[in-house]
């Protein structure tokens, strides 16, 4: 008897294979975590194969699972075109998409795939900046969509992505040789940085002392000089790379808040594809999208 795949089981099995997290991935589509957990359970039965290996409070693919995900990527592609194709209007013109280095590192791909294969003629023009040279970009009309970090609390723009700020470290090093050191070495950005802030200012509200022994302008650089163990410094959990690891909250360095990016647009400007582009991107990387 022939299986037939559910699209919103795919759905749950690629996101959760994405997050790493049956939490983060009911937040992501708008369903309880226990939803989540019962739909790929349906899932593994349907088909037979078990996906994933928990063990305790990590979740990982198994290697069947590896190889199924690969194929369910396929199918949920072709799916979302499909819907696309009926439901999005024939448009044309040029865009100016302004965004952040962790979002082009993280979404871009995706989006400006998937938008490609369904708006074959819109031009987009692309620029990986700061926030605030985004931002400062935007209300001089150089962009007309900017996906920028944003203080938190503020309000301003669409909400579209948040993740966590986490404190790391490279893997070799001894913990106790960075984290003990006094002042704490820190790794940042150059200032006025949203995360240099978030960093400092989460030192200073628990008195901790701290100087900074690197900057760098790009997560490449400050990545690099983690993992030859010049200091901590604080990422998205994204931009986390193999050779990191997280410092663990008994480890004594303080909370982060969370990493938001929001959308900026004009939807008064004329520009039909930049409005279509912006509600694409609002579809693929909000709950209800995908």
């Amino acid at each position: 008897m022939p299986i037939n795949l559910d699209i919103d089981q795919l759905r749950a099995f690629a996101t959760v294979s994405r997050t790493g997290s049956f939490t983060r991935t009911g937040e992501l589509l708008g369903r309880t975590q226990s939803a989540i957990s019962l739909q790929i359970k349906r899932l593994e039965t349907s088909i037979e194969r078990k996906l994933f290996e928990r063990n305790g409070r990590s979740i990982g693919l198994t290697n069947e699972g590896e190889r199924f995900l690969v194929e369910a990527n396929h199918i949920l592609e072709m799916h979302d075109r499909a819907i696309a194709l009926l439901n999005q209007p024939a448009v044309s013109g040029n865009v100016s998409l302004g965004c952040t280095e962790e979002f082009a590192a993280v979404h871009l791909t995706d989006v400006l795939g998937s938008f490609q294969r369904t708006h074959q003629n819109v031009h987009i023009e692309i620029a990986v900046d700061t926030s605030l040279e985004l931002r400062n970009g935007f209300s001089n009309n150089r962009y007309d969509v900017v996906l920028a970090k944003t203080a938190q609390g503020e309000t301003n723009g669409q909400s579209i992505w948040r993740e966590d700020l986490i404190w790391v470290i490279d893997d070799k090093t001894p913990s106790a040789s960075i984290l003990l050191r006094d002042p704490l070495p820190l790794l940042v950005s150059p200032s006025p940085c949203l995360i240099r802030h978030a960093m400092t200012a989460a030192l200073d509200n628990v008195c901790r002392k701290w100087a900074i022994v690197g900057t760098s302008e790009v997560n490449a650089g400050l990545q690099a000089t983690v993992l030859a163990g010049f200091g901590v410094t604080a990422l998205p959990r994204s931009a986390i790379q193999s050779g990191m690891r997280q410092v663990l909250p008994e480890e004594g360095l303080p909370p982060l808040p969370q990493s938001e990016v929001r959308m900026f647009e004009n939807p008064n400007d004329g520009n039909d594809a930049a409005r279509c582009l912006a509600g694409h991107i609002v579809s693929r990387l909000t709950p209800s999208g995908v």
